[in-house]
């Protein structure tokens, strides 16, 4: 819950609600009681910052989910080759490259997405609730495991011409 207040008989209730606002025209006690205080006293900020909250959320939930895919599917990758006792697909010089560019030049995008029309339509989520969705877990996992056959599978096919060769 969100409070808004600027006076004295607002400071319970400030200091009770999850997000306390007081207004920087208020009471210095309100402002003290509070979270956050508006320095420009008008409510279309409390409406931009809930935007800008929920942006920076959803593009640190993409990044994460990115990031967890990719480096899963590379040790599965590793893991199943060492399993299955064939050559490794990339050696740890090609991951480094492979997280340095890659990773880079991808995740940098999505960490600065604009807000998307529909993170305001949705209710709010509870402070409590996990970072990343039973469906966003399942998506890493379901990423990670098409990377690593897929790599595995290209290699297999390729290993006939030489190591080298199925590792580029």
């Amino acid at each position: 819950t969100a409070m808004t207040g600027d006076g004295v008989n607002d400071i319970p209730a400030l200091v009770e609600a999850d997000a306390g606002l007081a207004m920087g025209s208020g009471a210095d006690a309100a402002k003290d009681a509070s979270d956050i205080v508006l320095i420009n006293s008008n409510f279309h900020t409390i409406i931009n910052t809930v935007r800008s909250g929920r942006t920076v959320l959803a593009n640190i939930r993409k990044m994460v989910v990115y990031l967890l895919a990719t480096s899963g599917g590379e040790v599965l990758t590793m893991l199943t080759a060492l399993i299955l006792n064939i050559p490794l697909p990339i050696t740890a010089v090609m991951v480094l490259w492979v997280n340095l560019v890659t990773d880079g030049v991808s995740v940098i995008p999505l960490g600065l997405s604009p807000s998307e029309s529909h993170q305001m339509r949705q209710p709010p989520r509870s402070p409590s609730s996990p970072l990343l969705s039973k469906v966003l877990l399942t998506r890493v996992f379901i990423l990670a495991f098409t990377m690593a056959v897929t790599v595995l599978t290209v290699f297999k096919l390729n290993l006939g011409n030489g190591v080298a060769y199925a590792q580029t």
